[in-house]
């Protein structure tokens, strides 16, 4: 259960469109969300802020030890990925322009897109063994 909602965290327009397209705080809010969903069993509603999903516990309760592994990679990812962010926006080399994302060095917005895909694609590898759909 606890991959599906994980699963469910990842299903978003955040982890689809290109970052250029995106609001700078929606896709702030839902990589925070998506990294509560993984860590704790528990999505949000974007809106409403409420639990539309728990599950108990978060990626360290997978009994499968290489999902436990390959999930706790994704974590990282996921905070590398925010971390990254937020230093752009704070060294001034990602703006927010009309509330989206504005790259002033376009080789940063690749490494960003990078990074963001490569969590998709792992958590997809592993959803795929578990039997359940990609995002």
């Amino acid at each position: 259960m606890i991959l599906q909602t994980i699963a469910m965290a990842f299903h978003r327009p955040a982890f689809e469109v290109p970052l250029h397209c995106e609001t700078t705080d929606e896709f702030l809010q839902t990589l925070q969300d998506t990294q509560r969903a993984l860590r704790t069993g528990e999505l949000l509603d974007r809106q409403s802020r409420h639990a539309i999903r728990k599950s108990i516990g978060g990626w360290r309760e997978l009994s499968d030890r290489s999902w436990r592994v390959r999930m706790g990679r994704i974590d990282k990812q996921l905070r590398e990925l925010r971390t990254k962010l937020a230093q752009g926006l704070k060294d001034g080399t990602i703006r927010r322009t009309h509330s989206f994302l504005d790259f002033l060095n376009r080789r940063q917005a690749e490494d960003l897109e990078e990074l963001r895909g490569k969590c998709v694609r792992d958590l997809n590898r592993l959803l795929r063994e578990a039997g359940i759909h990609p995002v």
